[in-house]
């Protein structure tokens, strides 16, 4: 089960606030649990036959599955002999069951408030608010009364019969089906998708939300083991399974605002909490891997790292190192991108992250603190990602050889990697630490990682962090997503790593360092020392000793944030909900431009829809941003495909990102209008992710003179349009990869080469300004001309490049 509310928010039980779901729970039921006709006192005069019911519903559903077994045992034409035709209107009959549930959650058509609308078609019900001011909202509510099911992965089967009739699809007239999952995939889809869905199948009660549905993301709910058990406390299990398929839940109030709204949005601030730590955990982590090489190159003999530009080569391969961690971690938690064989034996038992996580919660023994079982482990993964690999018994097969030979001996013939080829996994790019060279970095001996470290970075990445009087559950990485994972990154780009030049503490005011820190030289102990001096700025940390102040010796590595870089750097975050209004009112003029003049005698309809649908890129009514009427041309679906968006300040690619996902969306919106077509439901998440990578290959462009920044964004789009069936982007030319051939002559020729040229061109504004004409001035101003057609070049010939399919300098092919 993947449920679409962050996990740990939803087993919390801070009573304190209402910073937690078990807060949220007590809250709603304080006003409703004593009212005479609240669904407490329902269950409670109902238990008895409620639970007798449930169990019976165990039978019923075991009697289904021997039909279906039965039927699927027949031979092909007995099954069509023996099928009787159902019709689509055929009578549903409701069961006794979700009679007494309905009454009992207040669902029942005779109990829905003034203010909602109700309507019902077979197994399907919708609840809606009233409308406002002429103004018709989506349903809030679609509930669905299936076939008890012997468990709830049953109730998602595609092809199996899961509803009491046949029922037509919405918006789709001519289709009919008798499955939920295909019921639920056409009701999310759809033009007016219901905000949540829920299911009763038996025991068995499923909630989601369409906005997470294509996800497979929802909470399944055994009503029965709930009812057993009786768990009445203030927000015990009861409490919490009423607040999630119960009429005050779920219906719209007065105002129309639904409660379960609340805990999603309570959910997803959550989640920023929750990146919030692991922001603080990879920030740390840095520094531990980074101080880590520096030592062990110290014990193995090798020449000490000194230079500002070595610390900063090892920051980012630090760096580096971790998100392919995360990125590892949230391919798991995402098993549809079909990046990893997730649920493969042998994947899960010998190579799969998740067999690591009990590292997180125990530290190893001293005399293994310096072995290297964890990085050898973790780079056989990283290897096996990076050239993949396919089963001897397909290699032989097909006559080939097969990928990674080498990496994957051992590795099982079930195991099937495909080949990612991504910079971030590309041999090379964490040379200080696997000694081997590339990307135009120096290479030298494999220095490794000690299982002490990679112990205390695996907590640090897993594990949120311990607060007082709350328990620490474990980083759900697929409740977090792409835009979380670059708020982690974004925020660490105002961070700069170096070494000490002698022994240092660390200090900041209040002891915070979040707003920038300072490091200070030690002096010997005693009354003089730092920690006595400035006892209230020293910053501290927790070690296996308890909380000492933050230290570090001669030469050991230091990464943190000074005073302004922050601000100097611009590096802010831009949460989803300004990108995505952003992106949406800057599309809206390409989508469906203004025509000033329309032409004469062309036919100008209503709306933009029955434009779309009648003649596509017709002429429609609409409004202007001052909500003056306007004409509008209603763009087609292959103008969409030609549009062209550039993010000039790629940082962690959310606008990027958020701009492949819109134009997605409107692509397949007025691609089906066009043809008269609806895609199947149960493939239109799959065609929305095609239609995304198409877009992010060949539409969307970013710049950044952070190159790292370069690197992690096509990390991040990647992810975001990944699905089953299509091969990651190559890195060998424009053609072939997500990010392209702008971002990539950035990425070859980076703001160390950019810096000078701008500054440069900056000043000769200046004294154009001020009238300035000196020799040397002058002189500086060829140069800048000189500079400007070099950078004129570069990208002249890294396009002509990427377009005959050559890579660009340095690259691999």
């Amino acid at each position: 089960m993947a449920i679409f509310v962050s996990e740990f928010f939803f087993v919390s039980d801070d009573g304190s606030g209402t910073a937690s779901f078990g807060a949220m729970v007590r809250d709603l039921w304080a006003g409703l649990k004593d009212e005479p006709d609240s669904p407490w006192r329902r269950y409670t005069a109902n238990r008895e036959r409620l639970l007798s019911l449930l169990v019976r519903s165990g039978v019923e559903a075991e009697r289904f599955a021997e039909e279906s077994r039965e039927a699927d045992s027949r031979p092909a034409g007995a099954q069509a002999a023996s099928a009787a035709p159902v019709q689509p209107d055929a009578v549903f009959v409701r069961s006794e069951l979700n009679e007494l549930l309905l009454e009992v959650l207040g669902l029942a058509r005779h109990q829905v408030p003034a203010h909602v609308r109700f309507s019902q078609d077979g197994p399907l019900s919708l609840f809606t608010a009233n409308p406002v001011e002429g103004v018709a909202a989506a349903p809030s509510l679609a509930l669905v009364e299936a076939l008890p099911v012997g468990s709830w992965q049953d109730l998602l089967a595609r092809d199996a019969r899961t509803l009491p009739v046949v029922v037509p699809l919405p918006g789709m007239a001519d289709k009919t089906t008798e499955s939920v999952s295909t019921l639920l995939s056409a009701l999310a889809v759809g033009d007016n998708p219901p905000e949540f869905l829920l299911v009763l199948a038996g025991r068995f009660a499923l909630l989601g939300a369409s906005a997470n549905w294509a996800e497979s993301r929802y909470l399944a709910i055994d009503l029965q083991t709930v009812v057993e058990r009786h768990d009445t406390k203030q927000y015990g299990e009861l409490a919490r399974a009423l607040a999630c398929v119960s009429a005050p839940a779920l219906l719209p109030g007065p105002t129309g605002e639904v409660w379960f709204t609340g805990v999603l949005a309570a959910s997803v601030l959550n989640a920023v909490g929750v990146s919030a730590d692991l922001r603080n955990g990879v920030r740390e982590s840095i520094e531990l891997i980074a101080n880590e090489v520096v030592h062990r190159r110290a014990q193995q003999g090798l020449p000490p790292l000194k230079t500002d530009k070595e610390a900063a080569l090892l920051a980012r391969q630090s760096l580096r190192y971790l998100y392919r961690i995360l990125f590892l971690l949230f391919a798991e938690a995402s098993p549809d991108l079909g990046i990893l064989p997730a649920g493969v034996k042998v994947y899960e038992e010998g190579y799969s992250l998740s067999r690591l996580r009990d590292f997180a919660l125990r530290p190893p023994r001293d005399g293994d603190r310096q072995g290297t079982y964890l990085y050898e482990s973790l780079r056989l993964l990283f290897t096996l990602v990076d050239e993949g690999h396919i089963p001897e018994d397909e290699r032989a097969a097909a006559g080939t050889e097969g990928l990674a030979d080498g990496a994957a001996a051992g590795a099982g013939d079930s195991l099937r990697f495909e080949p990612l080829r991504a910079d971030l996994f590309r041999p090379g790019s964490i040379s200080l630490i696997d000694g081997q060279a590339g990307m135009g970095e120096p290479g030298g001996p494999e220095v490794g990682l000690g299982n002490g470290v990679l112990q205390k970075v695996l907590e640090l990445l897993l594990l949120q962090r311990e607060r007082k009087g709350k328990g620490r559950g474990y980083v759900s990485y697929a409740t977090l997503g792409i835009n979380q994972l670059g708020a982690v990154y974004e925020s660490l780009m105002s961070y700069t790593g170096s070494f000490a030049k002698r022994n240092m503490v660390e200090v900041a005011r209040g002891g915070d360092p979040e707003n920038g820190s300072w490091l200070v030289a030690e002096t010997p102990g005693g009354a003089g020392s730092v920690a006595d001096e400035y006892e209230d700025f020293v910053v501290s940390r927790e070690t296996d000793h308890g909380r000492e102040s933050k230290r570090y010796g001669e030469g050991e590595f230091v990464f943190r944030l000074s005073g302004r870089d922050r601000q100097r750097s611009a590096s802010y975050y831009s949460p989803e909900v300004l990108t995505r209004f952003t992106v949406s009112q800057a599309l809206a003029e390409l989508l469906d431009p203004v025509v000033a003049e329309p032409p004469a005698g062309e036919r100008v309809f209503a709306d933009a829809d029955t434009a779309a649908a009648t003649a596509p890129g017709g002429l429609f009514h609409g409004t202007n941003v001052w909500g003056e009427a306007v004409v509008r041309r209603r763009t087609s679906a292959e103008e969409v495909l030609k549009l062209t968006v550039c993010e000039p300040a790629l940082g962690s690619g959310a606008f990027a990102i958020e701009a492949v996902r819109q134009l997605a969306v409107e692509y397949l919106r007025r691609r089906q209008a066009e043809l008269g077509l609806r895609v199947d439901p149960e493939n239109y998440a799959t065609e929305l992710q095609r239609v995304k990578a198409h877009i992010a290959l060949h539409n969307v462009y970013g710049v950044d003179l952070n190159s790292t920044a370069v690197e992690l964004a096509e990390v991040s789009l990647w992810l975001d349009t990944m699905t089953k069936g299509l091969s990651a982007p190559g890195s060998a030319c424009a053609c072939a990869t997500v990010i392209p051939w702008w971002v990539r002559a950035a990425r070859c020729f980076p703001a160390a080469r950019w810096g000078p040229t701008i500054r440069r061109r900056r000043r000769r504004r200046a004294r154009r300004r001020s009238g300035c004409r000196s020799p040397s001035g002058r002189r500086r101003a060829s140069r800048c001309r000189s500079a400007s057609r070099y950078r004129r070049a570069i990208f002249s010939s890294s396009c002509c490049r990427a377009r005959a399919g050559v890579p660009p300098p340095g690259r691999r092919t």
